[in-house]
């Protein structure tokens, strides 16, 4: 009782930090009227000694286990129990879990030894549970049972927890907002799952190092078709996610494996490896039929003109001079037709749109070329202040081009002349290619934000602020957007008001776009594990229930 109000007291007095004394925001800028700023005491020998004696009066009974949590907070705690536990003759083990994964060295995410014991997570506050759900979906990934989740803080009600609790987690706190003469904050509701997993794939040799937008699933019949950080073009089964055959590029890629999405015409599928190679190979039976060996990398992906029998797509050349180009080949035989050649990396896949014969495509020096499609002549160009990694997007209705650059702006163009017709500045840089749906441009960037566009004047209609940076575009399923980020979550968003009905938590990042397939109502989401994972939606409760 005494280390607890100790506890409490240097809680009221030293973290609890109320707005009238000094400016504080949430993420969004929003003005707060107070906060607990725990980092206030964890470095405080009295509190943690305190914190340490309670936890081990709390548990000790349940030992043998393993205590693990989020940095930074998690950090002092551990090391305070380790010692405590110590002394008492209860050696534990400590790790932690980053909140991105280290992308050098041994790019793990769990920092730290693990055994097989249970897991008791800790942490200074629980809001509402966002972290604690990303660090069960990791650690269960991990093939860990998790104990219970201990906290000194909680903002809210156990019913606002009930995502930890189908778990079969229990949260324990010792104190909540009243106890320092605060309200509990509204229930804002559980996390909403509202897909269910039913089966995943994965062959392992993620390169956890890279950042970017990689290989989106194309969904053709029964089988889908996804490149891998391997360097090997996967075929799946649509029903179980049995591999049913795989490609493998020529040569050990550099680095990024396969970042190109397959494009199928005819039942043979296109794609480019960062061997340098441009590959065409039978659908059905992964057999080769030509290779263009054009580059050095590719990570583009392609797109066709079949009336013209040509397929385009960028490339990289970066072994005696690093430049770039944009290449119409033979659909039939993979012979080079034209080249357009560009003084950077031609990340951003391109454009064909038929009714101007032209082909549209971004480069790394910050230009959007319009090319003619059968001779590849230039026909205009307009410069952006950064980086076009992205395929851009037609709008036939308003004859306009739109696509982002990393100088943060979304752009729309007259796609005959190029002329601007308006751009929106976003909070940092943009990454993915924007969503045309119905009267609005979605687009999700770099800043954690989602922003909803009115589609003929770039006007702002909303925005949504998020946990994770996003790489791939969002995808429109049914009247919501579908969009993976840096954290391992997928939104389920409401496109109309920019309401968030889901989340599902992976415990990978997500920089893919996922793809729903209405045969199977299925929704395939890959990962940055170098995995594909399966959904079915869950169904809604019944409205008589």
């Amino acid at each position: 009782m005494q280390n607890l109000e100790l506890l409490k007291k240097k809680i009221a007095t030293e973290a609890f930090i109320s707005g009238s004394h000094e400016r504080m925001t949430d993420p969004s800028g929003k003005a707060l009227a107070w906060l607990f700023d725990f980092r206030m005491l964890l470095f405080d020998p009295d509190w943690l000694s305190a914190y340490a004696e309670v936890f081990w009066d709390t548990f000790e009974e349940r030992h043998p286990f393993q205590v693990g949590g989020i940095e930074s907070a998690a950090l002092p705690l551990i090391t305070a129990i380790q010692i405590e536990g110590r002394k008492r003759g209860r050696d534990v083990s400590g790790f932690y879990i980053r909140k991105s994964r280290k992308k050098t060295g041994r790019m793990r995410v769990i920092e730290g030894p693990m055994n097989t014991h249970p897991v008791i997570l800790v942490d200074d506050l629980i809001n509402r549970g966002e972290s604690l759900k990303r660090q069960i979906e990791i650690l269960e990934s991990a093939g860990r049972t998790i104990l219970t989740a201990f906290v000194v803080l909680s903002f809210r009600s156990n019913r606002a927890y009930e995502h930890v609790a189908r778990h079969g987690i229990e949260i324990k706190a010792l104190f909540s907002l009243p106890d320092f003469g605060l309200p509990l904050l509204a229930d804002s509701g559980p996390m909403l799952s509202t897909w269910t997993e039913m089966w995943r794939f994965g062959e392992g040799g993620a390169k956890h190092e890279l950042s970017l937008q990689k290989s989106n699933p194309l969904v053709i019949g029964n089988i889908i078709y996804l490149g891998s950080d391997s360097g090997a073009l996967w075929a799946l089964s649509k029903e179980n996610g049995k591999m049913l055959w795989k490609f493998s590029s020529e040569r050990e890629p550099s680095g990024k494996g396969i970042l190109s999405t397959p494009h199928l015409l005819n039942g043979t599928l296109y794609f480019g490896a960062y061997d340098g190679n441009v590959y065409a190979i039978n659908a059905q039976t992964g057999r080769k039929q030509w290779v263009s060996r054009e580059s050095d990398f590719v990570g583009s992906s392609p797109t066709s003109a079949k009336e013209l029998g040509l397929l385009f797509i960028g490339l990289e050349f970066g072994l005696f001079e690093k430049h770039g180009g944009i290449a119409a080949l033979s659909l039939v035989t993979g012979k080079l037709i034209w080249k357009y050649a560009t003084p950077e990396y031609v990340h951003g896949s391109p454009l064909y749109i038929p009714k101007h014969s032209c082909v549209y495509t971004g480069t790394n020096d910050g230009f959007l070329y319009a090319l003619d499609a059968k001779t590849g002549e230039l026909r205009w160009q307009f410069e952006t202040g950064g980086d076009i990694k992205s395929a851009s997007v037609y709008d036939e209705e308003t004859d306009t081009i739109l696509f982002t650059s990393t100088d943060g702006a979304c752009y729309a163009l007259s796609a005959k002349t190029g002329e601007k017709k308006w751009h929106y500045q976003a909070g940092g840089s943009l990454y993915a290619a924007p969503v045309v749906y119905e009267r609005r441009v979605f687009i999700a960037g770099l800043d954690k934000r989602i922003y909803a566009l009115e589609k003929n004047t770039g006007v702002k209609l909303w925005h949504l602020d998020c946990r994770g940076r996003f790489f791939a575009s969002p995808a429109i399923f049914e009247a919501d957007l579908l969009v993976g980020g840096t954290d391992g979550v997928l939104l389920t968003i409401d496109c109309i008001h920019g309401i968030v009905k889901g989340k599902e938590q992976f415990a990978e990042r997500i920089n893919t776009t996922p793809v729903y397939d209405p045969e199977s109502k299925l929704l395939f989401v890959a990962t940055a594990a170098n995995e594909l994972i399966a959904l079915k939606q869950k169904q809604a409760p019944s409205s008589d229930a």
